[in-house]
């Protein structure tokens, strides 16, 4: 796995190919040839269960980490757990680039299914690694009745970062009002979280997302297309009925009228927004 090639090189190789079909036909070959050698012999490597074999072949010079997540795959697969515990904990802590998270994945998922007792400390260092509403989530499940003992250190670490500390919040510990607080404490800026935000909230106070809806309206509005034009006129149909009956469905419909006057020469708006419903 190297890195992809610039547009130079792509363009270098597509002079040798328009240049030298054959060549590269041959070499296209090759290629192929090379990768079903490579994929026949780590499978062999498995079928015969050779642990040095494995390593030769899945690991190859171990300079890439979904190359030792392999390597723990395989094992696995014959069943030789502590191995491949041990290969998947090498991925996890080769880099903190993409391949590294997803073994991660695996090997916490080896310890929750050979060594339970383990699990706990693999998820609190994944998550200190990588301090997302993902692993969070997985120290939570993993802690069971023992979650308010750690409670504090995950929310800490969360609050460096508030769309994962109000995604876990809200999607994982179920807390729509601690969400919220996290969500203004923390000065979320993230428009579709606060959208999904809002929309759980309402249920607990309907006026208070009024102000976050009103602000989507307006987003959508910076898009001159039918499609936001839909958007948000439904988006001010729902702020109507939520608002009727209360101290703030004037104010609403006066938002309705200034925004009808102001993009008077929009006529597919206009349409929207009586299509809607909207006065």
């Amino acid at each position: 796995m190297g890195p992809a090639p610039t547009e130079a090189e792509e363009h270098g190789l597509w002079l040798q190919r328009t240049a030298d079909p054959t060549g590269w036909e041959q070499q296209a070959g090759l290629r192929h040839a090379r990768f079903v050698l490579e994929w026949n012999a780590r499978r062999l490597a498995v079928w015969d269960r050779d642990i040095d074999a494995i390593i030769a072949t899945h690991a190859r010079d171990r300079k890439v980490a979904a190359w030792l997540e392999d390597t723990a795959k395989a094992f696995a697969e014959i069943g030789e757990t502590d191995l491949a515990i041990d290969w998947a904990r090498q991925a996890t802590f080769f880099d903190r680039g993409h391949q590294s998270v997803h073994a991660a994945r695996l090997w916490c998922r080896l310890l929750a299914e050979h060594r339970p007792a383990e699990e706990l400390t693999a998820r609190l260092a994944v998550f200190d690694r990588w301090p997302t509403a993902t692993h969070a989530d997985g120290v939570r499940a993993a802690a069971g009745q023992a979650w308010p003992d750690h409670r504090e250190r995950v929310m800490d670490a969360l609050s460096q970062r508030p769309a994962e500390a109000v995604s876990f919040a809200l999607h994982s510990l179920d807390d729509v009002a601690l969400a919220w607080e996290l969500a203004h404490s923390l000065g979320l800026d993230e428009p579709g979280l606060w959208g999904t935000l809002a929309d759980r909230y309402e249920k607990v106070d309907p006026l208070a997302v009024v102000p976050i809806h009103t602000r989507q309206v307006l987003d959508h509005l910076e898009h001159p297309d039918a499609q936001h034009y839909r958007a948000a006129a439904r988006k001010l149909a729902h702020l109507r009925a939520l608002t009727r009956d209360t101290e703030m469905a004037g104010g609403v419909d006066a938002l309705v009228a200034d925004l009808r006057k102001a993009h008077r020469r929009r006529p597919r708006l206009q349409q929207e927004f009586t299509r809607a419903g909207l006065p």
